[in-house]
């Protein structure tokens, strides 16, 4: 009975594998496609075609959604306007100890 439990365990682990398998086969057949392509580079970095103007609308409060930390140097209006998101996490990672002061451990 064990054993007819654990080749049933076994068969499900395989279908469900099979099934995964066949979904990533499927989203790597998209990325065939010259549109598919475009669309992703698009949406995940921003690209826009030469001569194009690239937008990006905030809020309509002008305002962040996000406040910096108590003791934590927050990300100037400039990083977050002038530049796409990948920007945005580079200038947070630069500036993450500006204005904290520098700790001496024994």
């Amino acid at each position: 009975m064990r054993q007819r439990a654990e080749i049933s365990a076994a068969e499900q682990q395989i279908e469900a594998e099979k099934q995964e398998i066949t979904a990533l086969e499927r989203e790597l057949a998209l990325w065939d496609d010259e549109d598919y392509v475009e669309q992703q580079a698009r949406q995940r970095l921003r690209f826009v075609r030469e001569g194009e103007t690239a937008f990006t609308v905030v809020d309509d409060t002008g305002t962040d959604y996000t406040e910096a930390l108590p003791g934590m140097a927050p990300v100037s209006d400039e990083v977050l306007a002038d530049s796409p998101w990948y920007g945005q996490v580079w200038a947070s990672v630069r500036i993450a100890n500006e204005g904290l002061p520098e700790t001496k451990e024994p």
